[in-house]
């Protein structure tokens, strides 16, 4: 899954993860693919990105600082894991951990807004 998100830095300084990652507590991602994750950091620079120990990199090409890693694909699990990401900017680590991301099914469900007969759970109770 790859979401676009439209988000500018006048000036690149730092390691930024993409919006879509942090606001939410807890996540899932697709497990059985590639899962991508990606952020911002000034060109050149190197991001490492830790999942269950196991480090990848990734190199900021781009003039729009853009980075992006493919992760390898994971087995659905309940047991949550940190996503690290580390870049040496200016002479100093910095660093964002993910906390709490799980692997499994990722659905998406839309509907019309015209619809008026609720769809039924379990118990007949309306989802």
């Amino acid at each position: 899954m790859d979401i676009h998100l439209h988000y500018i830095h006048a000036i690149l300084i730092h390691l930024t993860v993409s919006n879509s990652f942090k606001p939410i507590p807890t996540q899932v991602l697709q497990h059985g693919v590639n899962a991508v994750v990606w952020g911002w950091a000034p060109r050149g620079t190197v991001v490492n990105t830790t999942l269950r120990g196991v480090i990848h990199q990734s190199s900021v090409n781009s003039t729009s600082g853009l980075w992006r890693q493919l992760l390898p694909p994971q087995p659905a699990s309940l047991v949550s894991v940190n996503l690290t990401f580390a870049a040496k900017i200016g002479g100093s680590l910095q660093t964002i951990t993910l906390t709490n991301i799980l692997f499994g099914e990722v659905l998406f469900c839309s509907g019309q807004s015209n619809v008026r007969t609720p769809k039924l759970g379990p118990s007949t109770t309306p989802l």
